[in-house]
């Protein structure tokens, strides 16, 4: 996003930048002929993180958008690429996010309005029964969540970004027993199976990690007790494990006599075993571990015995 603005993107002026995610970049832009131009939005692949499978989720979200059309929606009029860069063009919606509302009101201690939030959960409730309906696309936005929620200063809502939206469209398939989505704005048990299906995976992918691990715990943590920096790195975790749990037990569908600690190293335990010994334990039983089916038998056993666990 560095550069002096306004500048040339294609048929379009980028007049300054908006916000970065990770994946995007968003720009507020000119189209049109001088004269004749209006304000609209332009979302970005960011190029130094772009690979196959996010430049075709990028490609997928805008075949989806631009065949919808719904008050409740943003309006995206255009897409294609400019210089090697993948865009989409989007109308402006001139006002803020729900996100932006929300913590507003935290930092004033305020609450938003009752007949303020019955009117935005029906605007979205709108958005969402027009989309999952939409012809035969089956479709599934995936990432209902408050930065994509925007309300105007009009009084407009509008739900924004299919980039994990599910479709017959689709050429990026979602692995099986893969969820897309925040933690946060997921069920309990869903968030859970999450949490514990990226571990089994990340470190099924990054042995490296599993040796690093053992040779440290070999030296009894001699160099982890030094780096404040590599503590502080697992702190977000024991946080995601901790809300996920929390909520759990708050909904009914957790018990509420475990330690988030002791569950968060009864997942990397299983996870752990599952990598460090698949050769040892191939060689013993006779059996191969290293197959697609073996290891996705092997990754819902483990996020089956983690939730029956937590089970009331």
């Amino acid at each position: 996003m560095a550069g002096s603005y306004p500048r040339r993107f294609g048929k379009y002026v980028l007049l300054k930048p908006m916000a970065r995610g990770g994946m995007g970049e968003i720009y507020l832009a000119a189209a049109g002929d001088a004269g004749f131009d209006k304000f609209c939005v332009i979302k970005k692949i960011i190029p130094e993180r772009s690979d196959r499978a996010k430049a075709q989720r990028f490609l997928d979200e805008a075949k989806v958008v631009l065949r919808l059309s719904h008050a409740n929606l943003v309006p995206t009029f255009d897409a294609g690429e400019i210089d090697g860069e993948f865009f989409i063009a989007m109308d402006l919606v001139e006002g803020k996010d729900l996100r932006e509302i929300w913590n507003r009101c935290v930092r004033t201690r305020t609450r938003i309005p009752l007949d303020v939030a019955l009117h935005i959960g029906r605007e979205i409730a709108r958005a969402l029964s027009y989309v999952h309906g939409y012809g035969d696309l089956n479709l599934v936005h995936r990432d209902v969540a408050p930065p994509n929620i925007l309300l105007s200063y009009f009084g407009e809502v509008k739900l924004t970004d299919f980039g994990l939206a599910r479709s017959v469209l689709k050429k990026e398939q979602t692995a099986p027993g893969v969820v897309f989505g925040r933690a946060s704005y997921l069920a309990p048990e869903q968030a859970l199976r999450t949490l514990v299906g990226f571990t089994v995976d990340y470190q099924l992918a990054n042995p490296d990690f599993i040796r690093l691990v053992m040779n440290e715990n070999m030296h009894r943590g001699e160099y982890i007790t030094q780096s404040a920096t590599i503590q502080e790195l697992n702190i977000p975790v024991i946080h995601a494990v901790r809300d996920v749990y929390q909520r759990g037990v708050a909904a009914g569908v957790f018990r509420p006599d475990v330690d988030p600690v002791d569950l968060h190293m009864s997942i990397s335990a299983l996870c752990f075993f599952n990598v460090a010994n698949r050769h040892t334990f191939g060689a013993i039983f006779k059996r191969s571990l290293d197959t697609p089916a073996a290891t996705a038998q092997r990754r819902e056993s483990i996020i089956e015995m983690i939730v029956r666990f937590l089970r009331p």
